[in-house]
């Protein structure tokens, strides 16, 4: 199979992962660690009814999905040739470290932190199918970009 018809499979994989992961998080920690939309909402929502404890647990993994992002794209720009390959095996470290936190009992904010992180870093692996733009936990902007592309 060739790099360009494994994308859409790459895509895919990739967004059930995040999907998966996403709901394991929102399970145990009650937050999204690939879907920041809900996050933003929840952490409004919290805000606006003065329970800042709550607004701070649903905002806490925002900045770590920003520094996946951040990992992700300096690995992208350090060697783009192998950058997919290494953004995985990052992913798999970051999410296997997660799995050491359950079976640990380590603090939920560590897996919060970690899974931020390799949804971020992950979100960086596959950005294009063909020509049109796909983000891997972002259905909605995917569905409406899917919408105008076959408009």
């Amino acid at each position: 199979m060739s790099a360009a018809n494994s994308q859409p499979l790459s895509a895919l994989v990739r967004a059930l992962i995040s999907g998966y992961v996403d709901s394991y998080a929102l399970l145990n920690f009650g937050v999204f660690v690939s879907f920041m939309t809900g996050n933003t909402t929840a952490g409004g929502l919290s805000a606006g009814q003065v329970n800042l404890a709550a607004a701070g647990h649903s905002l806490l993994p925002i900045p770590f999905f920003l520094l996946g992002i951040l990992g992700g794209k300096f690995l992208v720009r350090v060697e783009q040739h192998h950058a997919l390959r290494r953004i995985s095996l990052l992913v798999a470290v970051v999410l296997g470290v997660a799995a050491a936190r359950a079976y640990f009992a380590w603090p939920g904010w560590l897996g919060i932190l970690l899974l931020s992180s390799a949804m971020g870093l992950m979100n960086t692996s596959v950005t294009h199918v063909g020509g049109q733009p796909v983000s891997l936990g972002f259905m909605t902007g995917d569905l409406n970009n899917l919408a105008q592309h076959l408009a």
